[in-house]
């Protein structure tokens, strides 16, 4: 690869996470075949072994690229001086925003933290760490504000609320986009994340 330019391998490396985030979006990282990756993405398996050491090792980028415009995106997103509920709104709707750009990112994500593997959960919740830190410290604030409780731990609500935005998702595609809609995902979320099912003024 030393006479191909810089452009040309970030060029041909984009495309086969592109290309490799659609198939194991399909078929999950243990059907997914380099073969199949590499042909369709108009390389050949070598070119595919040029860039990464195995399937795996792609699947590490497929996250780490996903989880990198992520972070971009939701420092964006912060409101420092703005109230719990507008805070995790925008940080929702930073995350739907991350999605629509990408969603068989997305969906490679969301799979494999659902699907609890023990080789690949550790590096899909490694990746998760930055934005379950940021709700950790809306939260953290919302306590010291007193606008919310600490019980339970702050930690444990962010994982909670990560959660009910994967599992939105997860309802999103199984519906085919019918409900909720992407755009319907921070309201419903935070709504139920803050305010629960209950009537207000019932029991």
């Amino acid at each position: 690869m030393a006479n191909v330019s810089k452009k040309t391998r970030d060029a041909t490396r984009k495309r086969l996470l592109a290309t490799g985030a659609a198939h194991l979006a399909r078929d999950g990282l243990e059907r997914a075949n380099v073969d199949a990756i590499a042909v369709a993405a108009g390389y050949a398996k070598g070119t595919f072994y040029n860039y990464f050491d195995s399937k795996e090792a792609m699947f590490g980028a497929v996250i780490a690229e996903w989880a990198a415009r992520a972070t971009e995106i939701e420092a964006e997103a912060d409101r420092a001086s703005a109230g719990v509920r507008l805070r995790l709104t925008a940080l929702a709707e930073a995350d739907v925003r991350v999605v629509r750009e990408n969603e068989d990112f997305a969906k490679v994500v969301i799979r494999e933290v659902l699907a609890f593997r023990p080789e690949t959960y550790p590096m899909v919740i490694a990746q998760l760490d930055p934005f379950v830190a940021k709700v950790e410290q809306v939260l953290h604030d919302g306590v010291a504000a007193g606008e919310i409780r600490d019980e339970p731990s702050v930690t444990q609500q962010a994982m909670m609320f990560t959660g009910l935005l994967a599992l939105s998702y997860v309802q999103h595609w199984g519906s085919g986009g019918a409900w909720p809609a992407l755009d319907e995902v921070p309201a419903m979320v935070v709504g139920v994340f803050l305010d629960g099912a209950a009537m207000r003024g019932g029991p």
